[in-house]
C-alpha cells in the first residue's frame, strides 16, 4: 500500500521530542483553599501554578442582624468596621452582609420613602403609632350607613 513506509527511530524521536514539549504545558494537578483554584503542570504540585482563578467570597445576608431602625443612630461598636453613613435619626435599613471575612454592613436611608404629615392647622391627617388616621373635621356631615335590616325593611310589606 502506499502509505505503509519504513520510520526511522530518528523520525520517533521528532514525535516524541513533540509531544514531551506540548505535556510540559499541560495541567496535570490542582488545588482549591480560600476561594482560589491553582492549575500546575506538574503531578505534585511542584513550582508555580500555571494558571490561579479566584472566585467570588460567598455572601449573604445574616437576618439576625439585618434590621429596620426607625430612629437611627450609628454607633462604631453595635455596626463595628463601618463607616458613619451620617443618618441620625432618620428611618434606615441596616443591611448585613456576611461572608468568609465577617458581617460588612451597609445603611439604606428609607426618609424618602416615608410618608410626611404636614404640620399645618387644621390638617385632618395625622401619625398614630399603629399609622396614619384620618378624623372627619367636626364643621362636616357624618355619614351614617344603614343596617341590612333597615333596607329590608323598605321593602318589606
Amino acid at each position: 500500500m502506499a502509505n505503509e513506509k519504513i520510520v526511522k527511530l530518528d523520525h520517533l524521536n521528532i514525535i516524541k521530542n513533540y509531544i514531551d514539549s506540548k505535556d510540559s504545558d499541560s495541567i496535570k494537578s490542582a488545588e482549591y483553599a480560600d476561594n482560589t483554584i491553582k492549575l500546575y503542570n506538574t503531578i505534585d504540585m511542584s513550582g508555580e501554578a500555571a494558571v490561579t482563578l479566584n472566585l467570588p467570597e460567598e455572601m449573604f445576608l445574616d437576618q439576625t442582624k439585618t434590621v429596620f431602625v426607625p430612629d437611627f443612630s450609628w454607633v462604631s461598636s453595635t455596626y463595628p468596621g463601618s463607616e458613619n453613613p451620617n443618618l441620625d435619626g432618620k428611618p434606615v435599613m441596616v443591611l448585613a452582609v456576611k461572608g468568609g471575612k465577617g458581617v460588612k454592613y451597609s445603611f439604606v436611608s428609607l426618609e424618602k420613602l416615608g410618608a410626611k404629615v404636614s404640620a399645618e392647622a387644621g390638617n385632618a391627617l395625622v401619625m398614630k403609632e399603629d399609622g396614619f388616621y384620618v378624623s372627619a373635621p367636626p364643621d362636616q356631615t357624618i355619614f351614617e350607613y344603614a343596617s341590612d335590616e333597615e333596607i329590608q325593611a323598605l321593602f318589606s310589606d
